[in-house]
């Protein structure tokens, strides 16, 4: 469960943290920061754009982060397999069980090892 944590704090983290940065970097304060700053980020074309700007900078920073954990935990796998010496893939496939993700991202790695270490 901790990478659909991680996934969601990503998401919405980045974007937001980019805005307070650059509204606390306006000349302008309130309200008028706010607006600057979304045309700002829009390439001057609008506000409503701007926010745009943050939902794209928000699902790009969720599937990178997605893609972060994935490797991370192929990483993972491996690596006990070469300290543990896991010869066996049942061995392999019930020490990701023991991980603690979720269902969706531990049938991902199994479907991976079985798929690509055969």
């Amino acid at each position: 469960m901790k990478d659909i944590v991680i996934k969601y704090t990503v998401g919405l983290g980045m974007p937001k943290l980019l805005f307070l940065i650059a509204k606390a970097t306006s000349e302008y304060s309130g309200a008028a920061a706010i607006t600057s700053r979304l045309k700002d980020f829009s390439l001057r074309i609008g506000m409503e754009e701007g926010i745009g700007v943050f939902v794209l900078i928000g699902i790009l920073s969720y599937e990178l982060s997605s893609y972060s954990i994935l490797t991370y935990y192929q990483d993972k796998i491996e690596r006990d397999r070469s300290k543990l010496q896991l010869k066996n893939p049942d061995v392999v496939l019930r020490r990701i069980d023991t991980y603690s993700i979720s269902s969706a991202l531990r049938r991902k790695l199994k479907t991976k090892y079985l798929l690509y270490e055969f």
